[in-house]
């Protein structure tokens, strides 16, 4: 379970750093459509992840 929070921390801060990116790109009158589907790609990506992390969480406590 450990190895997999660890795994998690790291994606996340990976997603985060792209939609900072994104997101500087937009404020800055840069952005595009495509910047937008990144940013909601990256979102959902966080959202997946927590969501595997909570049944794994869930799982561990059933034994």
């Amino acid at each position: 379970m450990k190895k997999e929070l660890k795994n998690l921390s790291y994606q996340v801060r990976k997603i985060g750093v792209n939609i900072d990116q994104v997101v500087a790109k937009i404020n800055a009158g840069y952005g595009n459509q495509t910047d937008i589907y990144n940013l909601e790609k990256a979102l959902s990506q966080i959202e997946s992840e927590v969501e595997n992390l909570n049944k794994k969480v869930k799982d561990y406590g059933n034994h």
